[in-house]
């Protein structure tokens, strides 16, 4: 026989193999359908201009549990990168909260929120980068958001004024942090992101967290260095340069935080009057997040 037929079938595998990879479409991210009982109420969204990077400050499975039944995000992502789905990514998920970005307040109203089971200050999984790599670039398909407009929670959040900052302010939230840093963002196949606040630039908002911004919009050694502020042994530890609004932000006052002065008193921040009167050296507890609950 000749040798020419007999490499014909070798020929035609490796060819059915190239245009299988080449011209067959990737497997689509696998997304489990596990709505929130608020979703059939909640409303349309008028529009999807962004797209929000949340970290839960807890452990997945309580956090899961909490966004599901209050419909707190669109999307969770799990620390084995399962992928879940809590509110149709067309309607109003409730995530962002008091919130701003270039003059547009209440920014629920035009983003989807995607919550990924981590810290602020942590890494998270590998497979979690894979997830939310993947899922952040379907959805920017879907609605054309380009790069610089997938921001995190800590750039739009921003709270009102309070004892220690007397005008409407940045830095209310850490959350998703992380996400803002370069290192970081090229891992989650972004190569574009806002290089200043718009809303502090513009004087509407005030910057009540230099460290903050410097993670959000610093060179790459810049956020690196102020990160460490955040990770540092007295992270939680009042001082003349960190005080109980600086670790426990809008919840320095509430139940949920406990005060443990030098003396080995404790107090709750809800029953704390006189503010001036915290000596440094109080550690600051913030209660751990809720157990796991069935929904």
């Amino acid at each position: 026989m000749n040798r020419a037929l007999l490499r014909i079938p070798r020929l035609m595998v490796a060819f059915v193999a190239i245009w299988m990879v080449c011209v067959l479409p990737a497997q689509a991210l696998n997304i489990v359908d596990h709505y929130s009982p608020l979703n059939r109420q909640r409303a349309q969204r008028a529009r999807t201009d962004y797209l929000i990077l949340h970290t839960t400050e807890g452990p997945g499975k309580g956090s899961l549990g909490k966004v599901h039944r209050l419909g707190e995000c669109h999307y969770f992502v799990d620390e084995i990168g399962k992928v879940f789905r809590i509110i149709d990514r067309r309607k109003v998920a409730l995530h962002a909260g008091r919130s701003m970005w270039n003059g547009r307040t209440n920014m629920d109203n035009s983003a989807i929120g995607i919550e990924v089971a981590g810290y602020h200050n942590r890494g998270i999984t590998a497979a979690q980068y894979s997830a939310v790599k993947e899922l952040v670039a379907e959805l920017q398909g879907i609605y054309k958001i380009p790069d610089e407009r997938v921001l995190t929670h800590s750039m739009i959040a921003y709270g009102a004024p309070n004892r220690w900052h007397k005008r409407s302010h940045r830095g209310r939230k850490r959350c998703g942090m992380l996400f803002a840093k370069w290192s970081v963002r090229q891992k989650l196949g972004l190569t574009k992101q806002p290089k200043y606040d718009p809303d502090i630039k513009s004087g509407r908002l005030v910057n009540a967290d230099p460290y903050l911004a410097k993670v959000l919009y610093g060179s790459a050694s810049e956020q690196d260095k102020a990160a460490q502020w955040y990770a540092a042994g007295d992270a939680n530890i009042i001082s003349p340069t960190r005080s109980a609004w600086d670790i426990a932000r809008d919840k320095y006052r509430s139940a949920e935080v406990t005060y443990v002065f030098p003396c080995g008193k404790q107090a709750k921040g809800n029953t704390i009057k006189d503010w001036k009167a915290i000596p440094p050296g109080t550690r600051v507890l913030l209660a751990p997040r809720p157990k796991p609950t069935k929904s």
